[in-house]
């Protein structure tokens, strides 16, 4: 998939649950393999960045490790310089705005988050963003069919 398509804004939660899996098979691994194999791109801002290390310090994640992480993001993911701060709906916890101004100013096409308050504004932001928030199994099931695999 070549000038990907799909951008794609990970919630701290989804970061957090594949630094913490074991298995192979998580959806969480699954989503940075694919990211790293460029079937799609991840956007981050510079406030995305900081709440994934403000939850990483917080959890107890060592501090190796969150700069392998973050270091990971900024090489292989695409920047986005917020510009635009004024929408009508945001999430109802502020520390969620900063995924959405990240998809909005990166014309991204996804959120991915276990988060409800991000999931409660999917409807919404679908039909007027054209911007799809959803969990980690939905977006594989919606990638794999854009890349059709089975």
């Amino acid at each position: 998939m070549k000038g990907n398509k799909v951008r794609v804004v990970l919630d701290t939660n989804v970061v957090l649950a594949y630094t913490w899996t074991k298995s192979e098979d998580s959806p969480n691994k699954e989503i940075i393999r694919r990211w790293e194999k460029s079937q799609f791109d991840v956007l981050w801002s510079r406030d995305v960045i900081n709440e994934y290390i403000n939850k990483m310090k917080f959890f107890g994640v060592s501090e190796d490790h969150i700069v392998k992480i973050i270091s990971h993001f900024i090489q292989l993911g695409k920047a986005v310089e917020i510009e635009f701060y004024h929408y009508e709906v945001y999430p109802e916890d502020a520390k969620d705005i900063c995924f959405v101004l990240c998809a909005l100013n990166g014309c991204g096409s996804h959120i991915i988050t276990y988060d409800p308050h991000l999931l409660d504004l999917a409807k919404g932001y679908r039909q007027k963003f054209s911007v799809s928030i959803l969990k980690p199994v939905p977006f594989l099931r919606e990638l794999r069919g854009l890349l059709k695999e089975t």
